[in-house]
């Protein structure tokens, strides 16, 4: 397993460490944990899962991967648009969860400057990869080298109120052998590279979601992470960002084999459901082309992923699997001074979650991808950086048309059209 070639942990525990195997994976949740009966909320109707045999026809099962028929015609009209069915996994994956008025926008462009989106569609590639946080000694609950304690120590703060917001425990499956997770990556608030190269990816990866989903949205997420008026690109690592997982959950976390959908908060916000939904393998791998016609498999009432599951035990001679849609509460005893993981952000994590795990990010080793993003991250990030970067197209009717000039990234020279 990932976890076991990357060396074994020493996190904070009272007891030997619950399992998780391949082909034989059987975690236990009791029904102490923080499920509770929905019975017990009051909810509108859009925050309640509905069982599959009692939902409306009409009703969006867009958070099952099932794309609506709308999402289906837009698909096949930018297909036409690029003049080709086959795209990168990434785009695709992207296009599957995005905002549709933002995908309109794509169509608009690509019949415009089809070029332009294409080589779009191709750098997309980086996406996942930068929301694909790796479990590092520096951010899990582990013992520390005299090294690493000065990094460590900056984040001893929150890193302290999570434990003792999480009651120093899996938030799952009460375990307590955990580690601090991060909401968003760790390696976009504190990467290990010169602040220039840092200052680059985070700007990369902001500008590359403003082609997904509206300024409205992508300003929500960013305000709940960036909130110093004084350095608007320094990120803030605090409580409200961090959640304790079993260090195999967070694994199974970081690899997109599941993702969280958040609910609402309860009135005092010392209270937040959030469902739990395994991500299905997909049958393309990360570096393959997908028809952009194909919609992706379903969500739909799974319990387990690439032989992963985790075993719920309502009583000691009843099992059953935790299935797609089991809902979870998080709790917090007091919401001013231990704030609950962002709603915001795990909004964020619910849709580059299903992202890693369409675009098949999740699979192979990471080093496979360091080589070649080592190669090409010059001339990626500098490319995304001049996207926002108007200039006046140059298709021949622009001038004699009462539309406004459509403005346009032009393509860099350094990669191939």
């Amino acid at each position: 397993m990932a976890q076991e070639r990357k060396g074994k942990r020493a996190s904070e525990c009272d007891g030997p460490p619950a399992l998780w195997t391949r082909r034989q994976t059987s975690m236990q949740v009791h029904e102490t944990s923080a499920v509770v009966p929905s019975s017990t909320h009051s909810r509108s109707r859009s925050d309640s899962p509905i069982p599959p045999s009692e939902e409306p026809s009409l009703l969006s099962e867009e958070h099952l991967n099932i794309p609506t028929q709308e999402r289906k015609e837009l698909l096949a009209e930018l297909a036409d648009a690029l003049e080709t069915d086959k795209v990168g996994t990434a785009f695709w994956a992207c296009l599957q969860v995005c905002d549709l008025d933002q995908l309109r926008e794509l169509i608009r462009q690509a019949k415009a400057a089809p070029k332009f989106v294409s080589l779009l569609a191709r750098e997309c590639h980086a996406l996942p990869r930068l929301w694909k946080q790796l479990v590092t000694r520096s951010n899990s609950s582990t013992a520390t080298s005299p090294k690493e304690k000065s990094v460590n120590s900056r984040a001893s703060g929150p890193t302290n109120q999570v434990r003792e917001r999480d009651n120093s425990r899996c938030v799952f499956t009460k375990s307590s052998i955990f580690e601090v997770a991060h909401i968003y990556p760790h390696c976009l608030i504190r990467p290990t590279t010169p602040p220039n190269e840092r200052t680059e990816a985070i700007q990369s990866f902001w500008k590359a979601l403003e082609f997904f989903w509206k300024p409205e949205q992508i300003q929500q997420w960013r305000q709940e992470i960036f909130r110093s008026p004084n350095s608007p690109n320094d990120a803030s690592d605090a409580c409200f960002n961090l959640i304790c997982m079993q260090p195999n959950i967070h694994m199974a976390w970081t690899k997109g084999l599941f993702a969280l959908r958040p609910s609402e908060y309860n009135e005092d916000k010392s209270k937040l459901d959030v469902e739990w939904y395994w991500q299905p393998k997909q049958s393309h791998g990360p570096y393959d082309l997908v028809d952009l016609r194909k919609s992706p498999p379903s969500s739909r009432d799974l319990d387990e992923v690439d032989d992963y599951n985790i075993v719920l035990e309502p009583t000691p001679n009843n099992f059953a699997r935790l299935k797609s849609g089991h809902r979870f509460t998080l709790e917090t005893p007091d919401a001013q001074r231990l704030p609950l993981p962002s709603k915001a952000l795990l909004e964020l994590q619910w849709h580059l979650n299903r992202i890693v795990s369409m675009a098949a990010a999740g699979e192979g080793e990471d080093s496979d991808y360091d080589d070649y993003e080592n190669e090409r991250r010059p001339y990626t990030e500098k490319w995304v950086n001049q996207l926002q970067q108007p200039v006046i197209s140059s298709e021949p009717d622009s001038s004699a048309s009462n539309t406004p000039p459509t403005y346009y990234s032009p393509l860099p020279s350094y990669l191939p059209v």
